[in-house]
């Protein structure tokens, strides 16, 4: 909060700040995003969303693009053992999905990324992307994200970035190896957004304000 607060104030954007700490959460809203959605994400954030703007009033911009351009899914469990070069069968998908959400392997998630595998002739797209941007496009996109996209669909209306397939392609067109280094991302955004290249990406602390920016 304290980031996106002193990132607005560089820009000259209006920011608000929602506390929804002590909200009771609106029955009839939890109700609706149960209909739209099996999953659980931010219920709670949903229902101080709907409180705050009203009914499909406002329309919400987001995007998991850099997490793509960032190779995470690579980054992060390319090393793991038995999964170099991505999840590339349906045993190995399976086994990655079962410990990236912390749940029990079974034979009926492999039988789910059997069929994955053959309806989407998977083989024949491992000829042109790799098997960790491809899980993540079609698995963690399409099945976590637009599980979140529903449930806060009670409260506005969302534009999905990632939908872009120009952007992805260029993005796609880039080796893991290169996404990888943070110092790329870095330098493009103080290329393009000089006002906020002091501030800093997803840090685990982040201080008041310092004289100099003020």
């Amino acid at each position: 909060m304290l980031v996106a607060t002193d990132i607005a104030r560089h820009l000259a954007l209006r920011h608000l700040v929602i506390d929804y700490t002590d909200l009771d959460p609106d029955a009839s809203v939890i109700a609706a995003i149960n209909e739209n959605t099996f999953g659980f994400h931010q219920q709670k954030l949903a229902c101080a969303y709907k409180r705050q703007f009203g009914n499909q009033q406002f329309l919400h911009v987001r995007t998991n693009l850099l997490e793509l351009a960032r190779a995470n899914l690579y980054g992060y469990n390319n090393k793991r053992p038995g999964l170099t070069g991505g999840p590339a069968t349906a045993r190995q998908m399976a086994r990655f999905y079962a410990f990236a959400g912390g749940l029990a392997f079974s034979e009926e998630q492999v039988a789910a990324f059997d069929e994955y595998v053959a309806m989407t002739e998977f083989a024949c797209a491992l000829k042109f992307a790799s098997a960790w941007d491809l899980f993540f496009i079609e698995h963690r996109m399409g099945a976590w994200h637009s599980g979140v996209v529903a449930e806060s669909d009670v409260a506005f209306d969302t534009v999905v970035a990632f939908n872009s397939r120009d952007m992805i392609k260029r993005i796609l067109g880039i080796p893991e190896q290169t996404r990888t280094a943070d110092n790329i991302l870095r330098g493009r955004l103080a290329d393009m957004l000089p006002e906020i290249s002091g501030i800093p990406i997803n840090p685990k602390n982040y201080p008041a304000i310092n004289a100099k920016r003020r």
